[in-house]
């Protein structure tokens, strides 16, 4: 029905609303106007409550449609008038739209709507009744011939939802490939959601759960949604009348790590080699990397035991000057105190060059080390 005056503005309605109900209809389109059901208009149609006939024909113009109106309506100066645009059943079906994001607790009633019909409906507000009786307002899109829609009208309280959410990532990678000394680790981030439904209704519910659709994420369980929107999976979950259903949604995405082989530690490279599916190829590089970068720290290891005791000779050493400035140099301490920072000199001197000498071998160790890695192309 609509309300049309001077320039009118039709809205499809899905069914008829009972004449008891007086409720404003407002047109979808963009110069609506307003009008209550059971006004004494002026030159109006005549209303029943069932059978009452469409007094307009849709037709297309180019991508926008158009409702002409077949029986000429008389409108007096200052007043409206409703009459019929569409009055064919159309294709729906019961049920209950749960969206965490729109109600943690509680799904909402809903109707999937299919345009059955050969005509446009057009967006705008509806009223629902269920059962004769009003169940609660709600807004619609444009529905084309042939296509459905989901419509949210009202809480239900007969059913609750809990939700329990968990993230976890695999511990190991489960994929290596190396390509001139860089290794790409990907692992595995899994998420899983757990919804709990009970219905506590004396009917059956059939529940559509809108579970979030993340970009870079795959649904693994249930291995396919019953519906899928830009940003949703819908999920549908029957419940029957006081009983309790459970949905488990499992979704993983791959998580990469890129390294550059020649700084990686010996601890990251046997974490590597503990990946579940390693090739023959990939476990041999890795041992001789960790091999080669094992000698190369053991030289490290020498280097600073060296150096370390350098340190200490030369605090030794500065005690000893300070002790020998109070000494008569005619004294056994004193001669002691020289007899030992000779020694000491001597020591220094051994250390100095085991340092210069370790620091070559590494350094070509190094070189073995980086001219391997950059030769690395391993799958």
């Amino acid at each position: 029905y609509d309300t049309i005056s001077a320039t009118t503005a039709p809205m499809a309605m899905p069914t008829p609303a009972p004449t008891e109900t007086r409720r404003s209809a407002m047109a979808g389109g963009p110069a609506g106007v307003y009008g209550a059901i059971g006004d004494d208009v002026s030159g109006a149609i005549p209303l029943v409550v069932r059978g009452v006939e469409s007094a307009a024909e849709g037709g297309k113009v180019g991508e926008l449609f158009q409702y002409a109106i077949s029986t000429p309506v008389t409108i007096a100066r200052q007043q409206s008038a409703m009459i019929p645009i569409i009055n064919q059943a159309v294709e729906g079906s019961k049920i209950s739209i749960y969206n965490a994001s729109q109600n943690a607790k509680h799904p909402y009633n809903g109707i999937k709507v299919k345009n059955s019909s050969n005509l446009h409906l057009m967006g705008g507000p509806i009223t629902v009744f269920d059962g004769g009786v009003y169940a609660g307002d709600a807004l619609i899109d444009d529905v084309p011939p042939g296509d459905e829609r989901m419509i949210a009208y009202a809480v239900d309280l007969g059913v609750r939802v809990d939700s329990t959410s968990e993230d976890k990532s695999d511990a190991l990678a489960v994929s290596l490939k190396i390509v001139e000394g860089l290794l790409t680790a990907t692992s595995k981030q899994v998420a899983e959601k757990t919804y709990t439904i009970k219905n506590v209704a004396t009917d059956d519910r059939l529940v559509v759960v809108e579970h979030p659709l993340r970009s870079g994420w795959k649904l693994l369980e249930p291995a396919k949604a019953d519906e899928r929107t830009e940003d949703l999976y819908r999920i549908h979950v029957p419940v029957a009348a006081g009983k309790s259903a459970t949905l488990k949604t499992i979704e993983e995405r791959p998580v990469s790590q890129t390294v550059w082989l020649k700084d990686t530690d010996t601890d990251d490279l046997g974490m590597f080699m503990r990946v579940r599916e390693i090739s023959e190829p990939m476990k041999a590089a890795l041992t001789r990397l960790r091999d080669m970068r094992g000698a190369i720290n053991a030289i490290d290891t020498q280097i600073e035991e060296r150096e370390g005791r350098l340190e200490e000779i030369g605090e030794e050493q500065e005690r000893i000057r300070q002790n020998m400035e109070q000494l008569d140099h005619d004294t056994d301490l004193y001669r002691t105190y020289v007899t030992k920072f000779a020694e000491q000199e001597k020591e220094f001197e051994t250390l100095r060059g085991e340092i210069k000498k370790l620091q070559a071998d590494r350094a070509v160790k190094e070189k073995e080390l980086t001219d391997y890695v950059e030769s690395l192309n391993v799958e």
